[in-house]
């Protein structure tokens, strides 16, 4: 919290005798192959930021199937299948308790 918020120009607040910090959510998005893994996994190694990265590998398998694989066959088959299917693995992702955590607001300084 103190990386982004000292990143953002902020100094953490003052409540009550506790260092309270506001949380920052950052999202990334980029073309195919542009380099979004590379700078989540620098941000991941480098720093206490939380990471939440596309569920890949569920697009990979599905119950047997590789629904991205198909897409990239035969886009106007598949394309609509893929695209619904992501988007219910990032709501999932979105409503999970973890990402509940990460964007509650206000997070305390450790």
């Amino acid at each position: 919290c103190s990386l982004l918020t000292s990143a953002a120009g902020r100094r953490p607040q003052e409540t009550s005798g506790e260092s309270v910090c506001v949380c920052v959510c950052i999202v990334l998005e980029g073309n195919i192959a542009s380099g979004k893994t590379t700078c989540l996994e620098y941000f991941s190694r480098t720093s206490d930021v939380k990471v939440f990265t596309q569920p890949v590998s569920k697009w990979r398998n599905v119950r047997g199937h590789n629904p991205l694989a198909l897409m990239y066959q035969d886009p106007e088959r598949w394309g609509l299948t893929l695209q619904t299917y992501v988007q219910l693995t990032m709501l999932d992702r979105h409503t999970s308790t973890t990402w509940e955590d990460a964007r509650g607001g206000l997070c305390r300084a450790q």
